[in-house]
């Protein structure tokens, strides 16, 4: 597992932060030390229109990450993932723990490396603002995946995702879809047909050595109200409601899928909390993601996503809750 390629994919949408504070800086009043998670989902389909065939998944509650501090500066997060590896002589599951090590390198108070597993993310700035973020292969000069960010003031109002040289082909000429490449995605598409549709557009343009994905974002006070994605000539948005809440990620430029409190990201942007996210893909389907908290005080404890999306074919219900320990 590469963690760092999880940064690639919420960089998708954060590094927007309080107006007077710089890109980069990360210091909140209640700093997180453990995440827990629990999840279950369902998946139904019918293959023939006629019968219905499920799924279901559960995912117990356990430690997902610890970090790490030294005083006021976050030094690394450790992410536990649990396997299930299935033995086929036996038809058994057999639960495997794999730990990955994020390490945080920074210039004053602003971070300008996330390195782990043979990968490193590099921020650069101009001045308080984020001027750009690469993801390198250890050992490599040029990346593999480039954001480049645009502001409108002092925050940012648009930025593209460049993914270079990043398609391989199979025996039959289908591009096979990498981890990176999947997970990058999925950070700028509302939703799995989204990015389905634009790894169709991608292989299109493999020739040209690179694919430029660019997403618009509109504020609404100190949270980004809408988040407009545009590729391979095709638009999707997702637009965003909240609480009144502190936002325990807000400014931290270092974010990873998953990490935060709802599935794209964005509330490494934002001073409040997603309680509503609304998805109208390429095709202009539309479908919803809930998510209620617990709260001590001004700090969620723990947050809930509940999500539901139907098909002519398909069905899937989930519902996944993260805990926070403090400090």
């Amino acid at each position: 597992m590469k963690r760092i390629v999880y940064c690639a994919i919420a960089l998708a949408a954060i590094t927007l932060f309080a107006a007077c504070q710089k890109d980069g800086k990360y210091n909140p009043k209640e700093k997180i030390a453990n995440v827990y998670e629990e999840g279950m989902s369902i998946w139904s389909y019918t293959p023939d229109g006629e019968q219905w065939v499920s799924d279901t998944s559960i995912t117990p509650k356990y430690l997902s990450e610890r970090w790490t501090w030294d005083g006021k500066e976050l030094t690394q997060i450790t992410y536990i993932e649990k396997t299930q590896i299935y033995d086929w002589e036996n038809d058994t599951y057999t639960e495997q723990t794999y730990e990955d090590v994020v390490k945080f390198t920074y210039d004053g108070s602003q971070l300008t490396e996330a390195a782990s597993d043979g990968e490193r993310m590099v921020f650069t700035y101009d001045g308080k603002k984020l001027q750009k973020a690469e993801l390198f292969s250890d050992g490599e000069s040029t990346p593999e995946i480039a954001f480049a960010f645009e502001h409108d003031g002092k925050k940012i109002s648009r930025f593209t995702v460049t993914e270079y040289d990043a398609i391989d082909f199979d025996v039959k000429g289908k591009p096979v879809v990498s981890r990176l490449e999947s997970l990058l995605l999925g950070s700028v598409m509302p939703d799995a047909k989204c990015v389905e549709k634009c790894m169709t557009a991608m292989r299109k343009k493999v020739a040209k050595g690179s694919y430029t994905s660019a997403v618009d974002l509109t504020w609404d006070g100190d949270n980004i109200g809408k988040m407009t994605v545009t590729s391979g000539g095709q638009t999707a948005t997702v637009t965003y409601t909240y609480d009144d809440k502190k936002n325990p990620y807000q400014g931290f430029v270092f974010a990873l899928n998953g990490s935060g409190m709802s599935e794209e990201g964005i509330e490494f942007a934002n001073e409040n909390n997603v309680v509503k996210a609304v998805y109208k893909d390429f095709d202009g389907e539309e479908f919803t993601d809930n998510y209620t908290y617990t709260y001590d005080g001004k700090w969620p404890t723990s947050c809930t996503e509940n999500h539901k999306s139907a098909g002519e074919y398909s069905l899937s219900i989930g519902k996944y809750t993260r805990y926070f320990e403090y400090k």
